[in-house]
């Protein structure tokens, strides 16, 4: 089974996104309005952004911690919601 557990403190210049939660395999979703950080944290897992304070964690496995400092390669993951977009 695939699980990404992750706790997130995301600096940016206009504001602060914290975020904790997991994903598990199977269908998982991210639900908010325009501008309130989706894709901020999607960018974030997936290694984009580096602002980050917390952990990330993929089947146990540590693959981010700013605490350790181990850092999370930019694209391990690729994220893409824009063919999920309804019109």
């Amino acid at each position: 089974m695939n699980k990404i557990d992750f706790k997130l403190k995301i600096n940016l210049p206009n504001f602060t996104l914290r975020s904790e939660s997991n994903f598990s395999q199977g269908l998982n979703y991210i639900w908010g309005r325009s501008g309130q950080g989706k894709s901020t944290l999607l960018n974030s897992i997936s290694g984009f952004i580096k602002n980050c304070e917390g952990f990330i964690n993929v089947n146990d496995e540590i693959i981010f911690s700013s605490e350790n400092k181990k850092s999370l390669p930019p694209g391990l993951f690729s994220l893409n919601s824009l063919d999920k977009l309804v019109p």
